[in-house]
């Protein structure tokens, strides 16, 4: 009986090698952080143009390499994108928003990150989206962000997305 388990094994892994090798799929996901934790990119346009050209340089790394990226922004990153991604910053880029960049040409899943400190997930939500850039990674209904600011509570809904909202609560 042991020696027929052998054999089993030993004709499957022959068997295995023969099929060649199995692919591995990697996904990668990074944020980045609110001040204090991670520079204030918005008051810094030195250190953001550092952290946007070493993030655009991995993201191409892990493009080259099929790896799947999610990459999820502190409102920080954003909103420095919006003041400083203009003329020749955006030469490694092709001429766009670094999410812009990311999402549309190599793929990058992009979403809010928030601990919401100064902001909420809606408000990150929205620098996002104010950078052109379409979550690529929640269903498409579900791209509504409720957060709680505070004592109020915050919607956010895509602009895409609100005549299909409208649509489907037309009292509201």
């Amino acid at each position: 009986m042991r020696t027929a388990v052998v054999a089993f094994l030993l004709l499957t892994l022959a068997a295995i090698s023969l099929a060649g090798p199995f692919p591995i799929y990697v996904t990668v996901v990074m944020h980045t952080e609110d001040p204090p934790t991670n520079p204030d990119f918005t008051r810094d346009r030195k250190t953001y143009l550092q952290w946007r050209d070493a993030l655009v340089e991995f993201a191409e790394l892990l493009h080259r390499y099929g790896a799947a990226f999610d990459y999820q922004c502190e409102w920080t990153f954003p909103a420095a994108a919006a003041t400083y991604d203009r003329g020749d910053v955006t030469a490694n880029t092709e001429g766009l928003n670094v999410l812009k960049y990311l999402h549309d040409v190599l793929g990058v899943s992009i979403d809010p990150h928030a601990h919401e400190r100064i902001y909420n997930y809606a408000d990150v939500a929205g620098l996002v989206e104010d950078g052109l850039v379409r979550w690529a990674t929640l269903p498409e209904i579900a791209r509504i962000w409720i957060g709680e600011h505070g004592e109020r509570p915050t919607i956010y809904i895509p602009a895409d997305q609100r005549e299909l909202i409208r649509s489907l609560f037309p009292e509201g």
